[in-house]
C-alpha cells in the first residue's frame, strides 16, 4: 500500500544544476585506462578476473571432474559460483567507489568511450570476441 500526499505550502526542491567550466568534469573510458578525466588524472582498470582467473580454473577443472548430479558436484558448482561472485562484487564495489569519488569532484558529469559515441558501441557483442576479458574487466555494462 502507498500513500502520497501533496502539499502546496512546501515548496519544491530544484535539482537542476546549471553547467560551468568549475563543476563540469568530462571523462574518457578505454581499455588502457578505466577513465581519464579532463583534468588528466586517469584511473587504471584494476583487472579483477584476471587476478582470480587461476582460481577460477582450479575450480572449474575441479568442477569437470565431478560426476553430474552428484552431491559433490553441486559443492563445486556452489565453489565456482561463488568465485564468479567475488568477482563481480569487486568490480560493483570498484565502480561504486569511483563514481562516488567523481561525483565529489564535479556536478556536472559529461563521458565518452574512447572517443566513440554510445551509441555505436555494441558491449555484449565485444564482450564475446578475443578483448572478452579486458573489456568485462573494465566494466562498461
Amino acid at each position: 500500500m502507498t500513500l502520497s500526499l501533496e502539499d502546496k505550502s512546501v515548496p519544491a526542491l530544484s535539482c537542476e544544476v546549471e553547467p560551468t567550466l568549475k563543476n563540469t568534469l568530462g571523462i574518457d573510458m578505454g581499455l588502457k585506462e578505466f577513465l581519464v578525466t579532463s583534468e588528466g588524472e586517469s584511473v587504471p582498470i584494476p583487472q579483477y578476473y584476471r587476478k582470480y582467473q587461476q582460481r577460477l580454473k582450479t575450480l572449474q577443472k575441479r568442477l569437470s571432474r565431478k560426476k553430474k548430479g552428484s552431491k559433490r558436484w553441486f559443492k563445486a558448482v556452489k565453489a565456482v559460483a561463488k568465485q564468479h561472485k567475488k568477482v563481480a562484487d569487486k568490480r560493483k564495489d570498484f565502480h561504486f567507489k569511483t563514481a562516488n569519488k567523481l561525483l565529489s569532484k564535479a556536478d556536472v558529469i559529461a563521458q565518452t568511450r574512447s572517443g566513440v559515441p554510445e551509441a555505436n558501441l555494441n558491449i555484449k557483442g565485444l564482450a564475446k570476441t578475443s578483448l572478452s576479458k579486458s573489456i568485462n574487466d573494465a566494466i562498461w555494462g
